[in-house]
């Protein structure tokens, strides 16, 4: 137990793929463990094994009480653990890893995001963590298929994933050819077209409503006001803040760039009255010891204050960003000042928001209040479904 809560702790090296592993299962850095925890209600331990398929090892049993009474378990890279894993059909290759460190260099010399680094280096370990001994020059196409047939589709992984993994494998063999693939033939699957989940206005006023700690109030409301993507909420610092001329300098955005975008009036008034509190010394939102606030922090704040409000959509920080373009558009503003403000490169990607807007479709009747009724006398009234 921990201040009340039953948690499970675990423990790892530092591992800039395993830090994502983790941090993307919810688990939350606590320096009072020097490890990251993870309520036991919301802990799964198939969601870890599955996450950590080709990456690490569980050194020790789960549930095992440690520290007070926190389940504890280890994490070991393979480069850490020579002896053979039973999460992999055999070690990784010396010279995968060789090569797999030729890749991270590759893609930081190109100035790839951290985020897409660690998830591509984590699909590329798996791969090469199924190969085993054998190296990747020794396979083929069919190689390829089989893998993509027993490891991602037979195992139930999104079409997301499945996409992202060849899109780390194309990369690969285009930094290491073998001449028995045609890496530029690998085919993405097709995407699956999916609408933005978005809150109406009521639902995001509701939602500020049910955050009383003005730290957290801030940073939700700056989401929403901004459209901002969480990785630049947290890595907005004070002066990018311009009071003057009312706007917010977003730097190195998705695909290194930067944007201005409009600071609003209320969360400029927010803001003055949490900086005057909190003092924060260089990033607009701090965690212990002047560090960036924490992305599952973020996420944890705002499923308990949905959970406050009522709100039963499945909520994350990025529908913020999704009801931020969806209300611009609502408002009559134009869909190429809505690409700039969200930092689209393609105006294509913008244009998903069309889809959930209301304010055209809204005034398009249903062909039921067609259906004459008493209010609406017909000759043939047995085609009212309103009753006498």
């Amino acid at each position: 137990m921990y201040h009340g809560v039953e948690m499970v702790v675990i423990y790892l090296p530092k591992n800039p793929v395993l830090l994502a592993v983790v941090r993307k299962l919810g688990a939350t850095w606590l320096p009072a463990m020097d490890g990251f925890v993870m309520t036991r209600q919301s802990f799964s331990y198939r969601n870890l094994e599955n996450s950590l398929c080709g990456l690490a090892i569980l050194e020790s049993p789960f549930f095992a009480p440690k520290k007070g009474g926190l389940s504890s378990s280890k994490l070991k890279t393979h480069r850490e653990k020579s002896k053979r894993s039973s999460l992999l059909k055999e070690p990784i290759n010396p010279l995968h890893q060789q090569r797999v460190q030729q890749m991270i260099t590759y893609m930081e010399t190109q100035r790839y995001s951290h985020r897409t680094i660690d998830a591509y280096i984590s699909l590329l370990e798996r791969f090469l963590g199924y190969l085993g001994p054998r190296i990747s020059d020794q396979i083929d196409n069919a190689s390829l298929v089989a893998y993509n047939d027993t490891e991602i589709v037979k195992k139930g992984y999104s079409v997301s994933y499945q996409r992202q993994c060849i899109g780390a494998l194309k990369m690969y063999f285009t930094l290491f050819p073998n001449p028995q693939i045609d890496h530029k033939n690998l085919e993405r699957p097709q995407k699956r077209f999916t609408l933005p989940t978005v809150l109406s206005q009521e639902e995001i006023r509701v939602l500020l409503m049910n955050l009383k700690n003005l730290k957290h109030r801030t940073a939700i409301a700056a989401l929403y006001a901004s459209g901002l993507r969480i990785s630049e909420l947290l890595n907005l610092r004070i002066v990018d803040i311009d009071f003057y001329r009312k706007q917010i300098k977003v730097v190195s955005g998705k695909g290194w760039k930067d944007r201005y975008v409009s600071l609003s009036l209320q969360l400029s008034v927010l803001l003055e009255e949490y900086f005057a509190y909190y003092k924060p010394l260089d990033f607009v939102f701090e965690g212990p010891k002047g560090a960036k606030y924490s992305a599952s922090s973020i996420r944890q704040l705002l499923k308990r204050a949905c959970k406050s409000a009522g709100i039963v959509k499945k909520v994350t920080p990025h529908t913020l960003r999704h009801s931020y373009a969806t209300h611009l558009l609502e408002m009559g503003v134009d869909l190429r000042h809505v690409q700039e403000l969200l930092g689209h490169s393609k105006p294509e990607t913008t244009m998903i928001y069309t889809h959930v807007t209301r304010k055209k479709l809204i005034s398009i009747q249903s062909p039921l209040d067609h259906i004459p009724n008493d209010n609406n006398p017909n000759p043939n009234p047995n085609l009212s479904l309103l009753g006498p």
